[in-house]
């Protein structure tokens, strides 16, 4: 099978979310900006799992989930190319 890969720049208070589905820390407007984070993704990809990349965190003028400047890392999606014919 062949994978096409998208990267998008991910908080890292989100990147524990997509690692290990705790919400446990998040507030209610981080949560909020993942459910609409996540809806855009399915839209666009179909059900798929982020792997967060293993690298330090760095500082970012803004990420994908809300738009603003933080210590982001780089979230992975693989979807399987669709054929062709």
């Amino acid at each position: 099978m062949k994978y096409e890969e998208y990267n998008y720049i991910v908080p890292t208070w989100a990147a524990i979310y997509f690692s290990y589905s705790d919400i446990s820390g998040l507030n209610e407007e981080e949560i909020e900006d993942l459910d609409k984070f996540e809806t855009k993704l399915i839209k666009r990809h179909g059900h798929a799992n982020m792997i967060v990349a293993n690298e330090d965190p760095s500082f970012k003028r803004y990420n994908d989930i809300n738009n603003y400047g933080g210590d982001c890392v780089k979230g992975i999606i693989l979807v399987e190319k669709q054929k062709k014919g």
